[in-house]
């Protein structure tokens, strides 16, 4: 049985920028590892080269899991019919003047 997914985010401090990464992961380690791969692939270097920046000697990153108590998600319709029929989202025609 698959382990459920958690929504991670982390904060890496690379080459002098804070970068914040999110991701769906079943663990800790799994977040991380998908994080980096994503920070080696945007700045263009080797996998190997970020793993070693972020490798737990220094205290340069955090990655947490996300928690959200309480939040309500709606679907939202984007439809001719959900907004006065004439597919704009104030109720109104293209030409009319607000």
């Amino acid at each position: 049985m698959k382990k459920a997914l958690r929504l991670w985010i982390g904060s890496f401090n690379f080459s002098h920028e804070l970068v914040t990464k999110h991701t769906w992961a079943p663990t800790w380690a799994s977040a991380k590892n998908r994080m980096l791969r994503r920070i080696a692939a945007d700045h263009g270097v080797d996998f190997g080269v970020v793993y070693g920046m972020f490798d737990g000697t220094k205290d340069n990153f955090t990655v947490e899991m996300e928690v959200k108590e309480n939040v309500l998600h709606e679907r939202v319709s984007h439809s001719r019919n959900h907004h006065g029929g004439n597919g704009n989202l104030y109720g109104r025609a293209s030409g009319d003047r607000v």
